[in-house]
C-alpha cells in the first residue's frame, strides 16, 4: 500500500497498475480496512489519468468498504479525499459560462458539500482531529470556486438552480418520452433523477396490493445496484405508493415520523426523498433517491423538482407497458390472421376433398343399393360382402324356376343354407324340404333313403316305405356332397331327374314325382369326371344353374357379423349373455384363413361362449391355440428386392387385404385405413388399380 500511494506521486499509471494487483493478491479475504484504501489509491490515479467515471466507481468501492468496517477515520480521510478531487472538476468546469456548465459545476460543489460533511460526521464520531487540516483546505477549495460564481449566490442561485433544473428536467423528458423499451426507460429515468437532486442511488419502487417489486436500482455512477431490495426502505416506499403523499427528511435517524421503521436503523442512510410515481390520477408505486453518507442532502426544491419529474416518468411508464401490450396483441393478431388464413386454406382443401368424396361415396352407395335390392329375403345368410351380394343376386335369378341348380364351395361355405333360401324364397316353398348327405351313408343304404323301398326287398323291410323323392313331391329335394355318390346310384338318379320317375328297390310299379334338385359339393366335379369317377350326363343335368360361394377367408367384412351373430345364437342356446370380442381378437379372427369356414368359425364361438362362462369379453389369449399359432406366423423379408420395392409390395398387400376384408368396399376400407376416400383412390392409382394388387405374389 506504501508503496502504490509512492507511486502514484510519480506514475499515475504504476499506481492504478499496482493497486488493481493488490486487491487481486488479497481477494476477498482481505481485511475491509485495507481493501478500502487500496481502492481510494486507485481513485486518486484513475482521476490523475482522466478516468473519472473509474474514479468515481473506485471511491464509492472505497467508502463502501470503510463504511462496512466502521473505519471512521478512513472513511473520513477518503471522502476528504474524493472531496478534492471533486473541486479539481468543477474549477475546470467554472472556465465555461454555459448554461450546462454552469449546471454541472452547482452539480460538482453539492458532492464535494456531501463529502466534506460525511468527512466531518465520520471525523466526530470516531473522536478524533487529525483530518481536521485536510477539511480546512476543502472548505478554502470550495470558498474559491465558489468565488468564481460569486455574481450567481443569494436568491438569483436558487432561481437558477430552479432554472437549470427545469432545463434539465425539459431534456429528459424528451428523451423519456422517445423511448419505448421498460428496461432502458427505467435507467434513463434513475439515472435522471440522481443527477436533478444530486442523490447517491435512485430506485423505481411499484407496489401491487401490499406487495414491493423494486423494478430498477442505479447508483450515481450510472451503474446497476446488486440486490436492490436489501437497500431501501421497503416502509417507505409502501407508504408513499398507498397514500400518495411524499416523503423527504435530512436525517432519516432522527425523524420522528420513520422512527417506527425498522429498516431505517438497519440501512443508516442519512437522507431519503420518495415521491409517488403517478400516472393519470393513478399510483403505480414510488419513485426513491437517497444519499447514505449527508445530511440535509434534499431540500423544497429537490422535492419539487423529482415531483414533477416522477409524473412525466409515471406516464411514460404507463404509455411503454401500453406500447409493448399493443405490440403483443399486434403480434398475436398477425399469428392468429395467419391461422385464420392457413385454416381457410385447409377448410377449403378439405371441402374440396369431402365433395370428390362424396360424389364417390354416392356412386358407391349407388351401386351398393343396386346391388343389395334383391327381389327376395337372405336374411338366413349374414354377410354384406361383394363377393355374396353377387351370389345373391344369382340366386335372386333362379329362385323362381324349377330347374336343378349345383352350388360348388369349400366345406363349411354355408351351402345347404343357399339351399335352403331357394326352396323357402321359390314357388315350392309351400312344400317340404328334403336334405340327404350322400356322404354319410353306404351306397345300399342312399339308395333305399332316396327310392324307398318294398317289403320283402331285403332282409330287415318289414314293409313298404316311401323314399326322400316321394316325400319332397312338389318340393325341393337337395344332395348334399354329390360327388361322392357310386356311379350305379348316380345312373339311377339321372333317370328319375330326367323323367320325375324311378322305382322303389325291389318294387315293379313306377313312381312319378315333381321334384325339384338342388346339388352340392366341396369337390372338383370335372376332375371327377376325367378320372371317370363322376357322370359327365348326370353332371350336365344338375348343372342348369351353377352357384359358386366364395371361402370366408374372401368375404371380407363378414367376419365381424357372423360373430355377432353365432355369438348371440350361442348365448340363446346356453341361456347366457352374448359375448363381446375386443378390437385384438376381433383383428386376429379377421386375419385367420378359415380353413373349416363358416362351420369352423362357429364352432370356435360356442366353445367360447361355453368355457368362458360370465366373463362377457372375449380377449386374443382367449382364442383357440391353433387360431392364435396361425395368425402369428410372420413372412420372412425377402432380401432379392430393394427397400422401394419391398415397400411398394407391402402397401399393395395391405391394400388388398383391406379391400378383402371389406367385401371391396372402397368407403370401409377407407375409414380402415384412417385415409381419406380420394387418398385411397390415388393410392390404387399409383398400383394400376384394383387389378395391380395381384402383382409380385399379393
Amino acid at each position: 500500500l506504501a508503496a502504490t500511494a509512492e507511486c502514484g506521486l510519480r506514475d499515475p499509471a504504476a499506481a492504478s497498475m499496482l493497486a488493481e494487483s493488490a486487491a487481486r493478491a488479497l481477494g476477498d479475504d482481505a481485511d475491509g480496512i485495507v481493501r478500502g484504501e487500496i481502492a481510494a489509491v486507485r481513485a486518486v490515479a484513475l482521476e490523475a489519468l482522466g478516468r473519472e467515471a473509474e474514479a468515481d466507481a473506485a471511491f464509492e468501492a472505497a467508502v463502501a468498504a470503510l463504511r462496512a468496517k466502521g473505519a471512521a477515520v478512513e472513511r473520513a480521510r477518503v471522502l476528504a479525499s474524493r472531496a478534492l478531487t471533486t473541486l479539481e472538476r468543477a474549477r475546470r468546469g467554472s472556465a465555461d459560462g454555459s448554461r450546462v456548465g454552469s449546471a454541472r459545476v452547482a452539480s460538482l460543489l453539492s458532492a464535494v458539500r456531501d463529502d466534506l460533511e460525511g468527512a466531518v460526521a465520520a471525523q466526530r464520531a470516531a473522536g478524533h482531529v487529525l483530518l481536521g487540516e485536510e477539511i480546512a483546505r476543502v472548505g478554502q477549495a470550495i470558498d474559491a470556486v465558489a468565488g468564481m460564481r460569486t455574481e450567481r449566490s443569494g436568491a438569483l442561485g436558487g432561481v437558477e438552480r430552479r432554472l437549470v433544473g427545469l432545463e434539465r428536467l425539459l431534456e429528459v423528458t424528451k428523451a423519456v418520452n422517445t423511448e419505448f423499451d421498460p428496461v432502458r426507460l427505467l435507467a434513463i429515468m434513475l439515472d435522471a433523477a440522481i443527477e436533478l437532486c444530486g442523490a447517491r442511488r435512485g430506485f423505481v419502487i411499484l407496489v401491487q396490493d401490499d406487495r414491493v417489486d423494486v423494478r430498477a436500482a442505479r447508483n450515481f455512477v450510472e451503474q446497476d445496484v446488486q440486490n436492490p431490495e436489501f437497500e431501501i426502505s421497503h416502509s417507505v416506499a409502501r407508504r408513499v405508493a398507498l397514500t400518495g403523499e411524499p416523503i423527504v427528511t435530512s436525517d432519516a435517524l432522527r425523524d420522528q415520523r420513520l422512527r417506527s421503521i425498522s429498516s431505517i436503523a438497519q440501512l443508516r442512510v442519512l437522507s431519503i426523498l420518495c415521491v409517488p410515481l403517478v400516472s393519470h390520477e393513478r399510483v403505480l408505486g414510488s419513485l426513491y433517491v437517497d444519499h447514505p453518507d449527508r445530511v440535509d442532502c434534499f431540500d423544497q426544491g429537490h422535492l419539487d423538482l423529482l415531483a414533477d419529474f416522477a409524473q412525466v416518468a409515471g406516464i411514460a411508464l404507463e404509455r411503454a407497458r401500453l406500447h409493448r401490450e399493443n405490440e403483443e396483441r399486434a403480434t398475436q393478431l398477425a399469428a392468429a390472421n395467419e391461422r385464420i388464413e392457413r385454416l381457410n386454406r385447409e377448410l377449403m382443401d378439405t371441402v374440396a376433398a369431402q365433395a370428390k368424396e362424396l360424389v364417390d361415396v354416392k356412386d358407391v352407395l349407388a351401386a351398393e343399393r343396386r346391388a343389395l335390392a334383391n327381389r327376395y329375403d337372405y336374411t338366413s345368410i349374414v354377410s354384406r360382402s361383394a363377393a355374396m351380394r353377387d351370389v345373391l343376386a344369382l340366386l335372386d335369378r333362379v329362385t323362381d324356376t324349377n330347374f336343378p341348380v349345383l352350388i360348388l364351395g369349400e366345406s363349411g361355405t354355408g351351402k345347404e343354407l343357399v339351399a335352403r333360401a331357394l326352396h323357402s324364397n321359390g314357388p315350392r316353398r309351400e312344400k317340404a324340404f328334403v336334405s340327404v348327405n350322400c356322404a354319410a351313408m353306404t351306397a345300399t343304404l342312399i339308395e333305399a333313403e332316396l327310392f324307398g323301398f318294398v317289403r320283402g326287398a331285403f332282409t330287415g323291410a318289414e314293409r313298404d316305405r316311401e323314399g326322400l323323392f316321394e316325400v319332397a313331391h312338389g318340393g325341393t329335394l337337395f344332395l348334399d356332397e354329390i360327388g361322392d355318390m357310386t356311379l350305379e346310384l348316380q345312373s339311377r338318379l339321372l333317370r328319375a331327374i330326367q323323367s320325375g320317375e324311378f322305382f322303389r328297390v325291389g318294387g315293379r310299379a313306377p313312381i312319378h314325382v315333381d321334384v325339384r334338385v338342388i346339388a352340392a359339393t366341396h369337390r372338383n366335379l370335372q376332375e371327377l369326371i376325367q378320372r371317370g369317377a363322376f357322370r359327365e350326363d348326370l353332371y350336365y343335368r344338375l348343372n342348369v344353374a351353377q352357384v359358386r360361394l366364395p371361402p370366408l377367408r374372401e368375404r371380407g367384412g363378414d367376419i365381424p357379423l357372423l360373430v355377432a351373430h353365432f355369438a348371440s345364437e350361442a348365448a340363446r342356446e346356453l341361456q347366457t349373455t352374448p359375448k363381446s370380442f375386443s378390437r385384438a381378437a376381433l383383428a386376429t379372427l379377421e386375419r385367420h384363413p378359415w380353413p373349416g369356414n363358416i362351420r369352423e368359425l362357429q364352432n370356435e364361438i360356442r366353445r367360447l361362449t361355453a368355457l368362458l362362462g360370465d366373463r362377457t369379453t372375449v380377449d386374443v389369449g382367449d382364442l383357440s391355440e391353433s387360431l392364435r399359432a396361425r395368425t402369428s406366423n410372420v413372412p420372412e423379408v425377402v432380401l432379392d428386392k430393394t427397400w422401394k420395392e419391398l415397400m411398394e409390395i407391402e402397401e399393395r398387400r395391405i391394400l388388398a387385404q383391406s379391400l378383402r376384408l371389406t367385401g371391396g368396399n372402397k368407403v370401409e376400407a377407407a375409414r380402415r385405413l384412417g385415409i381419406t376416400l380420394r387418398g385411397l383412390y390415388k393410392i390404387l392409382e399409383r398400383h394400376g388399380g384394383v387389378a395391380g394388387l395381384t402383382s409380385d405374389g399379393t
